[in-house]
């Protein structure tokens, strides 16, 4: 049976509006105590507060926007392939799979002028890296050439979890939610590394208010005028002048005895505490995101590279990672369905849809593991071997690659 098509949207174009026209700026009396309640709030399911304050942070801090920005779109840079085992029908599976994501549409319910394929889905599913999770709707959009969705990219404070399972609010305001349809909703749950993010976020900005503020007091040194003469004769009135002049014009005449002085702040080892604390917050959120930070590993005097190396290295293992969770979100509540609704209920897929990432450059180790173990009779499975190089298993009819003739 064909699920519901777009006309069953939950995500009304009054839902959105309504919450468009109740805006606001979650960050601009954020203070420690109430970054407290919000993530107390979060821990007991209430999402609506924290979800808006870190929507708020990603786009607004530097770091964080641009690292956030680097992760989602290493995810989405390589496009999919769909993976299947042998046989007429897997090749079928696999056939209807590539059309439902190669057809397949995504629009930001939040923002409907942002729209996509198969790549902005992997961006928006991606969000649940910093907020741990990212909703869609679902509107399933059958065809006489096959099955294919639009997905409805919607807000997190759209929802709550005060019972363990995310449930959508019908209006912003709402308490609990309504239970959602497995069918209708695709649910991707991630790290959740906002929660962290949000500290050091909390404790970059106080210091960096602080130094803001004491540069607008002490980026121009104070002025001192010193002079013999007594208080409030003609002398002393005309140093004052002098001093006043001085500090608008930067030019002041006085006689031998008197003098005008530049007065500094400076801390005892002449420089403030604010710019490493940031540092420390900055590298903190970069650490989170993209993996061991590279100012960090390359001063550990491990050899030239070494520290770019290592970096290269943890950030590729968290794109496979995320990747990897990415494509099994997919394969449990939309590969399924898909084959489901297309070939029957209780069908099993034999094929499923993979999120690429950068390729290692080097596949000689596996090949010659495979070298190793067919001569020991050790059994190998085609489909297992073409998996392991992200290939699918030819069928009758197709052309297959030759060795060169000698």
């Amino acid at each position: 049976m064909l699920p519901a098509t777009s006309n069953s949207a939950k995500i009304t174009p009054g839902r959105v509006e309504l919450s468009l026209r109740q805006r606001f700026n979650p960050i601009r009396v954020l203070t420690p105590e109430l970054l407290a309640v919000q993530l107390d709030q979060f821990a007991r399911g209430y999402l609506s507060p924290i979800m808006r304050t870190w929507e708020a942070m990603e786009r607004r801090d530097d770091r964080l926007a641009s690292v956030s920005a680097k992760a989602k779109n290493a995810l989405s840079r390589y496009g999919f392939e769909v993976v299947a085992g042998e046989g007429a029908e897997a090749r079928r599976h696999k056939e209807a799979l590539e059309y439902f994501y190669n057809n397949l549409t995504v629009t930001d319910a939040y923002d409907e002028n942002r729209v996509g394929g198969f790549s902005l889905l992997v961006r928006t599913m991606a969000h649940a890296i910093g907020r741990k999770y990212s909703v869609h709707e679902i509107c399933w959009q059958p065809g006489e050439s096959g099955l294919t969705a639009e997905f409805r990219a919607a807000p997190c404070w759209f929802f709550e979890n005060l019972t363990g399972r995310l449930r959508f609010l019908t209006q912003d305001f709402d308490y609990m939610g309504v239970p959602m349809n497995p069918d209708e909703w695709l649910v991707t749950v991630g790290d959740g590394i906002d929660e962290a993010c949000s500290v050091a976020y909390m404790f970059k900005h106080l210091p960096l208010k602080d130094w803001l503020n004491y540069s607008e007091k002490f980026g121009f040194p104070g002025i001192l005028g010193r002079t013999t003469a007594s208080q409030g004769s003609d002398q002393w009135n005309a140093m004052k002048t002098a001093v006043a002049t001085f500090a608008n014009d930067f030019a002041a005449v006085c006689n031998a005895t008197d003098s005008i002085e530049l007065v500094k702040a400076e801390s005892g080892q002449g420089s403030t505490p604010f710019e490493p604390i940031i540092d420390r917050m900055d590298r903190a959120i970069t650490i989170l995101w993209r993996g061991a930070d590279l100012g960090t590993q390359s001063h550990r005097g491990a050899g030239q590279g070494q520290g770019a190396s290592l970096q290269a290295d943890e950030t590729d293992a968290l794109d496979e990672d995320r990747a990897a969770l990415l494509s099994e979100t997919l394969n449990i509540q939309i590969d399924r369905r898909v084959i489901a609704f297309t070939f029957g209920a209780g069908v099993k897929p034999l094929a499923r849809v993979r999120v690429k990432t950068r390729e290692r450059e080097d596949r000689s180790f596996d090949l010659q593991v495979l070298a190793a173990l067919i001569p020991f009779g050790l059994p190998v499975s085609v489909a297992d071997a073409l998996n392991r190089f992200g290939y699918s298993a030819p069928v009758p009819g197709d052309k297959l690659l030759t060795a060169p003739l000698k």
